[in-house]
């Protein structure tokens, strides 16, 4: 027996939820009773594409997608959801997936963390109270409504492997953050996605709105999702070196440097909209300058101190707001430029001086 199968004995599960991320970053799919899931599996389930930007127009709109049963998630309200291919070339999971094998089998490992940030208001009448403002910040205590949110928030995902390290007030108003373990790309884009639908969904339940505008309040701090990043061959950190400057290698360097040439375009994916260039404000702590920086905030590569095992950059341009598949995908063929840009054959990154 499958492990999705023992899921939906132990749970009584009545209803599946078969989900995939269109090119804005939003969940779409359909709801299916789960006596219809074994033949969805099997056969995939027809959708009209023309309906959905991007994939398909009038008279190329019949579109299927497949179920990938690898993984899957139990959503608020005891929903199971799996995430789908639709095999299709604005399929971004798919393609995300696609970059994933081909560095695989190159042998890189790639190890994605993502750091959530978000805002939590309270409701007035069924609205959102934007008067209702806390007058606390960064690290400070958190007032019992928003706590007993973040507890089943955090309940919910530690119960489905996130194991969540962290929650926290951020530096603005009603603004929080949540942190789990680091994985792979696909892993931690997928876990992005369930994260912000549970997010959602917990907020409503407890009458408070989770916002994630980028900068949904002026002069106030804005929500980032920063995404630290480390490439791994041979059980090999390629990001450290102890003789180098700081332990980060010619390699690490390279590949920000690569993403740096590519930045501009790597921004439509990670800061999507005008809300997220209200966010990069240089009092804020935000990335104002393409260049690489030691324990630097104001840098859109940052270098934290770290150990071997734990060196890395932190990309922190992208915000809440981001297509999570697209920005992790760009990131890795514009650092990866020379696999991907040369007939598929690997050539040795150049080193700088």
């Amino acid at each position: 027996m499958k492990n999705y199968q023992k899921i939906i004995k132990q749970r009584n599960i009545k209803l599946v939820f078969l989900q995939f991320c269109d090119i804005f970053g939003l969940a779409k799919g359909i709801y299916l009773p789960v006596s219809k899931l074994d033949s969805a599996i099997q056969n995939g389930i027809n959708f009209d594409g023309s309906s959905i930007k991007c994939y398909g127009k009038t008279k190329n709109s019949d579109k299927t997608f497949f179920v990938d049963t690898s993984k899957f998630y139990i959503l608020p309200n005891n929903i199971l959801t799996f995430f789908c291919y639709i095999k299709y070339k604005f399929d971004s999971r798919y393609n995300l997936v696609k970059i994933c094998n081909k560095l695989k089998k190159l042998g890189y490992d790639i190890f994605i963390g993502a750091e959530l940030e978000f805002f939590l208001f309270d409701q007035y009448k069924n609205k959102t109270n934007l008067k209702k403002l806390e007058r606390v910040g960064y690290f400070s205590e958190i007032n019992i409504k928003k706590l007993n949110a973040l507890n089943e928030i955090v309940s919910i995902l530690h119960s489905q492997s996130f194991n969540v390290e962290a929650v926290h007030h951020e530096c603005g108003k009603n603004q929080y953050e949540l942190d789990f373990k680091f994985g792979d790309a696909l892993e931690i884009a997928d876990k992005v996605l369930i994260a912000k639908q549970v997010i959602k969904h917990i907020a409503k339940k407890h009458k408070l709105y989770a916002s994630f505008m980028p900068k949904p309040l002026k002069n106030v701090a804005g929500s980032g999702m920063h995404i630290n990043l480390s490439i791994w061959k041979n059980d090999k950190n390629l990001f450290y070196d102890k003789n180098e400057k700081f332990g980060l290698s010619k390699f690490a360097i390279n590949f920000t440097n690569n993403v740096a040439k590519h930045i501009g375009a790597i921004c439509a994916f990670a800061c999507p909209n005008i809300n997220s260039y209200k966010r990069l404000n240089a009092h804020m702590e935000t990335p104002t300058s393409v260049r690489i920086g030691y324990k630097d905030r104001q840098s859109a590569f940052r270098v934290p101190k770290f150990n071997e095992n734990s060196a890395r950059v932190e990309f922190r341009f992208p915000d809440i707001s981001c297509q999570i598949y697209l920005t992790l995908a760009s990131l890795l063929l514009s650092g990866f430029e020379n696999i991907f840009n040369y007939n598929n054959t690997l050539i040795a990154p150049k080193l700088l001086p």
